[in-house]
């Protein structure tokens, strides 16, 4: 018999830890509950002696929060499923990082994925870059994104992304490096994460950043000149909001 994954909870709620004990029992056979922890400083005292390889754990805890539990199990090697009942700012944070979670109440589909998503781990160096990524975006100081593409993950600083571009169901991203990166999320996805950054949609096709507009040429819409020296269309109905956030961004504001 394989042997099973070392798993441990980490929740104030006992009925969220019953919850995903139960879901573990139904849809996770391969995974072991060790132990259960309902403090930060039991849930680190809990990794440093059983050193499992999975961990379910809520962000906030009653006497600190779960980033303060991966701070000081920095040096233990284990994946994290984060559990939360945050709001859509927090999620944002999320899906900036790349990193999977558990919205409560928690169903049976997400569950699955979580459990999906832990098997196609990266590695423990990657993980430990998106939780500083995570962390930095939910304390408002959002400096990078994670691009999931087809051989793992990359990591961007934000003042890197000089367009991103429609293609289908996909996002191409140019980069100052004159790197490409291809994500398969579609342009939606980023105009929500991105857009109150310093990035602003202005067609159906592009997403650029205010940081890298060199020249606004003149005409129906309009035209980009952009530091790669691309040139940009924008759309006639999105030109408006565009110039007022160029003038917001010269500003400062």
């Amino acid at each position: 018999m394989d042997k099973k994954v070392k798993t441990l909870l980490v929740d104030d709620e006992s009925k969220s830890l019953q919850i995903i004990e139960n879901l573990l029992s139904k849809y996770g056979p391969e995974f072991s509950v060790v132990a259960r922890a309902s403090t930060g400083l039991e849930a680190i005292e809990q990794i440093h002696k059983l050193k499992p390889e999975l961990v379910f754990l809520d962000i906030t805890l009653p006497d600190c929060d779960g980033f303060y539990v991966l701070e000081q199990c920095k040096d233990v090697g284990f994946e994290v499923i984060f559990v939360t009942a945050h709001d859509n700012y927090a999620i944002r944070a999320f899906e900036m990082a790349a990193i999977h979670y558990l919205l409560k109440p928690m169903n049976h589909l997400d569950f699955q994925e979580a459990l999906k998503r832990f098997h196609e781990r990266q590695g423990i160096s990657a993980i430990q870059k998106r939780h500083q990524i995570l962390h930095e975006t939910i304390n408002n100081k959002p400096e990078k994104i994670v691009l999931p593409c087809l051989t793992g993950f990359t990591f961007v600083e934000l003042n890197e992304i000089i367009r991103c571009q429609a293609e289908s169901n996909y996002t191409l991203f140019f980069l100052t490096d004159d790197r490409k990166v291809m994500v398969s999320k579609t342009l939606n996805f980023y105009e929500n994460l991105l857009t109150d950054l310093q990035f602003c949609r202005i067609h159906n096709k592009h997403i650029i950043n205010l940081n890298h507009v060199v020249k606004f040429i003149r005409s129906k819409g309009g035209t980009l000149i952009l530091t790669d020296q691309s040139e940009v269309e924008i759309s006639e109905s999105r030109k408006r909001e565009l110039l007022d956030r160029l003038k917001d961004h010269a500003l400062g504001i």
